[in-house]
């Protein structure tokens, strides 16, 4: 800047400095909330010659590295700020550079978060333009609804549905989610689904058929319908069937019925239809045309044996008599052997029919027929049981025990074949006669794989005889006992005797448990009851389905360890009638292991009858009393821990733990649903962080809600959330003031306390004193979303600042977190602060900040006290605050005199600051020799800076500034003709008539304005006449001397002179061409001429024209290489000169002969001629030329 302000006092100026620009016209970006932005811009220049400056923002927020900068092409760096901003704010200003070739601005803006989402309609996103673009394209809905924008909208738009949002999405996002929301907020009705018809039947079908089922919905949105087949002949021709499917409200579902996958006869199958927790059947019976008769013949023998087997059964236990047994058996025979039944066992055992029947001839030539044909293969057990046949006509004892022998031969090399076994049964003398022996005969049997009724039937026989063989209860005793019961065989010795055993068993088995019910069902006794009860126990069976047997075995006065346990853990909650005499006296002496759950229910039992029996409940008080006090130290709660708590809890009973614990059973809710695809309750709190689940057990859970507007999901199976389609019910499981009373003195702080009464307050929109501290308190919990300590921190802010004569706000002030507070509404923030005199802080929180949003009254304040505490020592924020302050009209003394002290900014700024300052007569000399400084280094934004410079002068500024100042305002007046105010002449007069040195651009400048300035004084004409003669000496002549006294004119000798006068830079090389009319020249003939730089670009050349004579010329400009040319002008003589006849100049008299010739008046050109001779010999005689 000196070097800038020496060439000005020196007299170097520059006609045109280069045009200043940017690398862009302007800065624009949008920025992502918590995002830092950083850019950069070049400054340069037309001319690409070195540039210097120094960098101003408007804004403290955008801050520029470097400030001063020097190059050719020097790069800006600048980073922006934006805390203290909310999302959709922005940020606008502008950069000012100011260079030695002038000061420009780049203007910026800044958008902090999102644009306001624009839906393709161009319409604004809300919900009710969400939903109808739904309607119209789901799809593109789907896109929106899983952006950030639209969680943002719902956040600040709809909060009373920012619950029901997070809920949904803590699942993978799809398209159902956007369904459900859309359901669980109203905005539409859940669709539902009907079909036309739920059967059909087709006969006799001989080809594939495409037949339709018709599925019609309700309504509008998303669904995709499932759709299966359980039959191989029904093909439905989609899998799966979407809203686009459809056309209008009905879609046609095909499907195929395929005959060549079906059977003979009817064929059954089923559609399915799903979609979501709709589901439909669509059931089809179809017949084929028959291609060829069915064969039946394997069934029919199959039928034919099974009923053999069933006749034998039922023959030997002497269901039907012998007669039947051989009549129905020959019925089965002919069917046998008419379906073409072949079975070699079949064909003996008609054989032993026969025997039985007392028909020996034809069961012999029934056997004789079958050796004939050897028919009998080489098979273990058809030739033992063949064999064993030939003993029924052969009874010949050395026979009988041959064929004994053969079979017992074939059994041990085939033991797995129990039709031998079975007839050993009937042959083996030690068999028959020791009945144990033949029981383990038949049990090895068992164990080697045999599952027949047969062998099963000779266990029964031998246990119906002798009881006392039924020893243990192995797999294959629990087998024979299941046949048994499933043939209803059963007796009291039998069932004595299972019931003796079963209490010996050492572990739970499911057979044995039904085996001992069916015993009980025939023979009900005390001994089964206990053999049951003993079995549960030793099998842990608690369900409510085994109740019953505890029950029984109670009232029957058992004696077994843990009946009573047992008894009271099966019992169901809602048993309501009193208990048995033992339960009640056992549990008194609280010596059990029940688990808390089912101890609650004993002793909520206890409590609903102690009107029944108020000894039991005095005796129990105690107990319960106890038990009570440790559950709620736990923090247990359910319904029966409810009715423990209303009954017995008071305050003396209550510490801060336990009362924490009993605010939070306080917000227990029961959640019951019946549905049977409900497997899990979710609750959303829009104020926390965590989401509660519970699975249900028995059709209910427990949740705690705390707020009025918290969302409540039901969980399918499939794992999908619904909040609406369940119908459910929701039971507060605690309720009484005396307890929200008990818990709000002794536990204040609790959490679930905190969020109900603080949601309470923001409800009724009546926040009293008494809630801040709860506000306050709940700021303290992690747990809480930060979207809604925001939304608390808010209404703190509100209330105080409604409310100024709370003189609780100042102890508040001590204990906020001041910067999360100042995020919510900054300007309320920084005001309390102020208004409690805590001016330091909230100069913080505006640093930090920023002070947008704050009153300009309260940034005042805080500036003033600011500039008070810091004795006036520099501060760059609170130089920009005060600056803020006076850019948006709001300032007081105090800010005003530090911003004239400190402030260095824009020349319009500055202006304006001074403009202020002298307004207050304020000190403003600092400033003016800043703004007069940076007009010299600039030199440009010269208007109006006369009086600024004037109060300086006469504050006896720097005179080096003074002069540069003077040179540089004269130089602009003189070359570039730009209006100067009158200080600036009066201080260069004075200074001329004072003598001191002045540049030649103040003197010309000076010369200038006083042929304009009308009536002059003696002392000004002669500063003038000095200067002219300056300028004579100097061959300087200006177009403005034409203006001059005639007197004036002919002293200098211009009186003839016509002047043509063009200014540009002074670099530049000015040619005039001309042509001359009315002389006697031809007035074709073209005459160039140089034009002379007379001052600093101002070029000249004067012509002497006489009457009657008229110039056309044209000004060629040439510079770098480039050449402009003029307009066509025309000089003409000068008028003034023409009509001074009484001047006796050479000018004048040939100027009168030219007139007196144009007007052809002969004697007056005579006249003129002869006057014109005489006095040019006078002058001759008289002035002799040296």
């Amino acid at each position: 800047m000196k070097r800038r302000i020496e060439e000005l006092v020196n007299g170097i100026y520059e006609y045109k400095t280069p045009e200043v620009f940017f690398s862009c016209d302007e800065i624009r970006a949008s920025v992502k909330p918590g995002e830092k932005f950083f850019g950069s811009f070049a400054v340069r220049n037309s001319e690409q010659k070195k540039i210097k400056g120094f960098l101003y923002s408007s804004d403290a927020r955008v801050a520029c590295e470097p400030r001063d900068f020097s190059g050719l092409e020097p790069r800006i760096s600048f980073d922006v700020d934006f805390t203290g901003m909310k999302a959709g704010d922005v940020l606008e200003g502008f950069f000012t550079v100011c260079t030695n070739m002038g000061e420009k601005k780049l203007p910026f803006s800044f958008r902090l978060g999102r644009n306001k989402r624009v839906l393709p309609d161009g319409e604004n996103l809300t919900l009710d333009t969400f939903v109808k673009l739904a309607k119209e394209d789901y799809e593109k809905a789907y896109t929106i609804f899983c952006s950030s924008d639209f969680g943002w909208m719902i956040e600040k738009q709809y909060p009373q549905y920012e619950a029901l949002f997070r809920g949904l999405k803590n699942r993978p996002m799809d398209i159902e989610l956007m369904e459900a929301f859309l359901v669980g907020t109203g905005r539409k009705e859940e669709i539902r689904f009907e079909t036309k018809k739920q059967k059909h039947k087709f006969q006799e079908i001989s080809a594939t058929i495409r037949e339709k089922l018709e599925i019609v919905k309700n309504g509008w949105g998303y669904f995709k319908i499932e759709v299966t087949s359980d039959a191989a002949f029904l093909r439905p021709e989609h899998e799966t069937v979407l809203a686009e499917d459809f056309l209008g409200s009905t879609f046609s579902l095909d499907y195929l019925i395929d005959p060549s996958k079906m059977h003979a006869g009817y064929n059954f199958g089923r559609i399915t239809l799903k979609c979501g927790r709709w589901k439909e059947t669509f059931e089809v019976t179809a017949k084929s045309v028959p291609r060829r008769e069915p064969d039946m013949r394997n069934y029919v023998q199959k039928k034919a044996v099974e009923s053999l087997y069933r006749d034998y059964l039922d023959f030997r236990l002497k269901r039907i008599p012998i007669n039947t047994w051989i009549a129905q058996a020959e019925d089965d025979f002919a069917h046998y052997e008419q379906a073409g039944g072949k079975d070699i066992m079949v064909r003996l055992y008609q054989v032993q029919i026969y025997f039985a029947a007392d028909q020996p001839e034809i069961a012999c030539t029934l056997l004789e027929k079958l050796e004939q044909k050897r028919k009998i293969p080489n098979v273990p057990k058809v030739q033992g049981y063949y064999q064993y046949l030939t003993t029924l006509y052969n009874k010949d004892q050395k026979y009988v025990d041959y064929i004994e022998g053969k079979i017992q031969d074939l059994y041990l090399k085939n033991q797995e074949e129990w039709v031998l076994q079975w007839v050993l049964l009937y042959l083996q003398e030690n068999l028959i006669q020791h009945p144990s022996q033949k029981l383990e005969a038949i049990r090895r049997q068992y164990e080697m794989g045999c599952r027949s009724r047969v062998m099963y039937l000779e266990a029964y026989t031998l246990f119906q005889k002798y009881p006392l063989l039924l020893k243990k209860l192995d797999d294959f005793e629990i087998q024979v006992l299941r046949f048994i019961c499933r043939n209803d065989l059963l007796d009291k010795e039998i069932v004595m005797q299972v019931a003796d055993l079963a209490g010996r068993l050492r572990r739970y088995d499911k057979t044995m448990y039904q085996i001992l019910c069916y015993c009980h069902s025939k023979y009900p006794s005390k001994s089964v009851v206990s053999a049951i009860c003993g079995l549960l126990i030793k099998g842990h069976k608690t369900g409510t389905a085994y109740f019953n047997w505890y029950e029984k075995g109670v009232s029957e006065g058992l004696r077994l360890t843990g009946l009573y346990e047992y008894y009271a853990e099966s019992m169901g909650k809602d048993r309501s009638g009193l208990l048995p005499q033992m339960i009640r006296m056992y549990f008194s002496y609280d010596n059990s292991s029940l688990d808390y759950e089912k101890r609650a229910v004993l002793y909520k039992n206890i409590i609903e009858n102690k009107y029944k029996d108020e000894k039991t409940y005095d005796h129990y008080r105690a107990s319960i009393e106890k038990f009570m006090v440790d559950q709620l130290a736990k923090g247990r709660m359910n319904r029966e821990l409810a009715c423990i708590y209303q009954e017995f809890l008071n305050a003396s009973m209550l510490n801060t733990k336990m009362a924490e614990n009993l605010s939070h059973a306080l917000f227990t809710c029961e959640i019951s649903c019946e549905s049977e695809e409900a497997c899990a309750v979710a609750v959303v709190h829009r104020q926390l962080d965590a989401v509660q689940t519970a699975v249900f057990s028995h059709h209910t859970a427990n949740v705690q809600i705390y707020t009025r507007d918290a969302c409540i999901f039901i969980i399918d199976r499939e794992g999908r959330w619904h909040a609406k389609g369940f119908d459910y019910q929701v039971t507060r499981l605690l309720e009484g003031g005396d307890m929200f009373s008990m818990c709000r003195k002794i536990a204040p702080k609790s959490p679930g306390f905190l969020l109900y009464f603080c949601t309470e307050a923001q409800r009724t929109q009546k926040i009293t004193a008494e809630d801040i501290p709860d506000f306050m308190d709940l700021l303290e919990f992690v747990d809480v979303q930060e979207s809604y300590k925001m939304q608390l921190r808010k209404d703190i802010l509100t209330y105080y600042y409604e409310n100024e004569k709370d003189d609780t706000l100042y102890e508040h002030l001590h204990s906020m977190d001041l910067k999360a507070f100042a995020q919510v509404d900054k300007g309320k923030m920084v005001e309390l602060l102020v208004r409690e005199g805590m001016c330091r802080e909230a100069f913080r929180l505006v640093a930090k900040f920023g002070p947008e949003g704050v009153s300009l009254g309260a940034l005042v304040r805080l500036c003033s006290r600011r500039i008070l505490e810091q004795d006036r020592s520099e501060d760059e924020m609170l130089l920009y605050l005060c600056y803020y302050c006076f850019v948006h009209r709001k300032y007081d003394e105090a800010v005003l005199s530090y911003l004239l002290a400190a402030y260095d900014g824009p020349m319009e700024m500055m202006k304006e600051l001074w403009e202020a300052g002298r307004k207050f007569e304020l000190d403003t000399m600092l400033l003016e020799e800043k703004i007069l400084i940076v007009l010299s280094f600039e030199r440009m934004n010269l208007e109006d800076t006369e009086k600024i410079f004037e109060s300086y002068r006469r504050k006896y500024g720097k005179k080096i500034l003074l002069q540069a100042y003077l040179n540089l305002m004269s130089y602009e007046y003189f070359v570039k003709e730009k209006a100067v105010q009158k200080p600036v002449f009066d201080e260069i007069e004075r200074r001329l008539i004072r003598g001191e040195q002045t540049d030649l651009a103040c003197r010309l400048a000076y010369l200038r304005y006083c042929t304009q300035c009308g009536e002059k004084n003696e002392q000004q004409k002669e500063l003038m006449m000095r200067i002219l003669q300056e300028c004579s000496a100097r061959h300087m002549c200006f177009s403005f001397f034409e203006t001059l006294e005639p007197s004036v004119l002919r002293t200098m000798q211009l009186m003839d002179r016509s002047i043509i006068e063009y200014r540009t830079n002074p670099r530049s090389r000015v040619m005039l061409t001309y042509t001359m009319e009315n002389r006697e020249d031809d007035p074709a003939v073209v005459h160039t001429e140089m034009m002379h730089n007379v001052y600093e670009g101002i070029f000249e050349k004067d012509f002497t024209l006489f009457y009657g004579e008229k110039m056309v010329y044209t000004i060629w400009e040439e510079q770098d290489g480039r050449k402009i040319k003029s307009e066509p002008h025309t000089l003409l003589p000068r008028e003034d000169a023409a009509k001074e006849k009484e001047v006796c100049s050479r000018y004048s008299m040939i100027n009168e002969m030219c007139r007196a010739l144009v007007e052809q008046n002969k004697n007056e050109v005579k006249k003129q001629a002869k006057e014109y001779c005489k006095k040019e010999k006078l002058a001759e005689h008289f002035l002799p030329v040296r």
